[in-house]
């Protein structure tokens, strides 16, 4: 038989796909030293680097001693047993080979790598019988550092979206698309109207009766989202740039209007009328990278999964309120990428709510998916609403419910009036409202037609808080004493 550097392996021999097609295409047809076949096949020495290549960049040696409280306690009591997996068999593992190939492939890089060498200077042979290996950590360093400079650039730099923001953002999330979480769930999850979940709820605080009556007397157009010249900033929007605010559930959905004790809520539920392609922040924070050690991608895909767990976080993160304005720009630059940047187009997201604790879920649709179909009445009718009386002691408790009574004409002529997403926020009586062109145009898509059955009033009792309690310790030292640690300090040897 040949000496091992000259022998082949077929790339029918070779387990891993990648590796193996590789093989396929680079190589000529070659007698395989294995099975005996004329395949295209690689040279053995070749073959070995490739798997010490793999090896070194995404696997570590272990130590050959305990070097972790536990494993001292264990050692302590004879049970300790080194972590990770013998090279041997690591290399068989991720090129798919059988024990004959393995055995020659690690025989080759001991002589190479390893062997009397590294044991007569005082080390280990990497490769040899007692050498184990563990995964590293995937290294998202480079994923960090894009968003820090991504975030610098829509802070301090270029607050509008720039070809420079771009290209980062291109290089975070790559083919969206392409993405899998566990147990195959897409990233990105087509709704359409039927789905279970194809319903997103909003809600709205009223801080006054007036309000609330002007809430009720059109809810299409009040619980949609602003007109843009009264859309605020948001974690997911501009200034002047509406998008539409909902939650999966009434609970989350309270609980982000953050009303005060004392005011009504009203909340409905808007039914999906289209399909809508939502990105799952839940699900981004758990893909995988599949794929092949041996593939060039394979470490850069890593890094990116990594960092995604990381984005997720920052993305939900409860913010401050004296902070917003500085700390939603890369989230609003993030969701304008995803709403303008990204084939097929994303018309939302869903993510974790802050305000639940991480239970619930928010569903933010893009400006152009947040279009809400009006609510139409004939011309001429009057809407009355009637509100429950308090209790006779002079309590918050309400007795009763809201009666809402829309008068039509007896012999209408035309349904021009239309309550709902066409000019926004209204007087409490005011029902016929003028065409705003600019702003149907800006409207989008209707996507959501509002349940008016749905429609509950919530009177804020309470509010329940969930905390974390942490300790406060003082301590009061003399300026000699505290001048006394810091020189020690200072001295100390690291």
């Amino acid at each position: 038989m040949n000496n091992e550097h000259s022998k082949h392996v077929c790339h029918e021999c070779i387990g891993d796909q990648f590796l193996a097609s590789e093989v396929k295409v680079q190589y000529a047809p070659t007698p395989c030293a294995y099975c005996g076949e004329t395949r295209e096949a690689i040279v053995l020495e070749s073959l070995a680097e490739r798997a010490h290549d793999v090896l070194q960049e995404h696997f570590e040696l272990t130590p050959d001693y305990p070097d972790e409280a536990y494993e001292y306690m264990e050692a302590s009591e004879g049970r300790w047993e080194r972590r990770g997996e013998v090279a041997k068999f690591m290399i068989a593992e991720i090129a798919g080979l059988d024990e004959e190939v393995a055995d020659d492939v690690t025989a080759l890089l001991s002589d190479r790598y390893g062997g009397h060498w590294a044991i007569r200077e005082g080390g280990e042979d990497i490769y040899g019988d007692d050498a184990q290996y563990e995964a590293r950590g995937p290294n998202d360093v480079g994923f960090r550092y894009t968003w820090a400079e991504f975030r610098r650039e829509v802070r301090f730099r270029s607050r509008f979206f720039s070809t420079e923001s771009e290209e980062m953002l291109r290089f975070i999330f790559g083919d969206l698309s392409a993405h899998t979480a566990i147990n195959d769930r897409p990233v990105i999850r087509e709704i359409s109207p039927g789905h279970p979940e194809a319903s997103v709820w909003r809600a709205r605080a009223a801080l006054s009766t007036e309000e609330l009556k002007a809430i009720l007397e059109s809810p299409a157009s009040e619980l949609s989202s602003p007109p843009s010249r009264l859309a605020k900033p948001g974690r997911m929007n501009a200034q002047g740039i509406p998008v539409f605010y909902g939650a999966m559930d009434p609970r989350t959905c309270v609980s982000e209007v953050r009303a005060p004790v004392g005011a009504h809520v009203v909340i409905g539920r808007f039914d999906l009328l289209r399909s809508v392609r939502l990105l799952v922040l839940d699900a981004l924070s758990n893909i995988y990278a599949g794929g092949s050690y041996f593939d060039p991608k394979y470490s850069e895909q890593e890094g990116r999964i990594e960092f995604f767990r990381h984005l997720v976080s920052e993305i939900s993160r409860p913010v401050m309120p004296q902070e917003e304005a500085l700390e939603y720009l890369p989230t609003q630059a993030v969701a304008e990428y995803l709403a303008h940047k990204v084939d097929p187009r994303i018309d939302g997201i869903i993510f974790h709510s802050s305000q639940t604790g991480g239970d619930g879920h928010n569903v933010v649709l893009f400006n152009h998916a947040r279009g809400v179909e009006p609510h139409h009445l004939p011309e001429g009718t009057s809407v009355e609403i009637l509100l429950p009386r308090k209790g006779l002691d002079d309590s918050d408790d309400w007795i009763g419910g809201i009666l809402i009574t829309e008068t039509v004409p007896t012999n209408p002529t035309e349904e021009g009036s239309a309550t709902g997403n066409v000019e926004g926020r209204r007087s409490p009586i005011r029902i016929l409202v003028e065409d705003d062109s600019e702003e149907t145009e800006n409207e989008g898509e209707r996507t959501l037609k509002l349940d008016i059955e749905s429609l509950e009033v919530m009177v804020m009792k309470g509010v329940a808080y969930s905390t974390t309690e942490l300790s406060v310790s003082r301590h009061r030292q003399t300026q000699e004493e505290r001048n006394a640690f810091n020189q020690r300090f200072t001295n100390m040897d690291f």
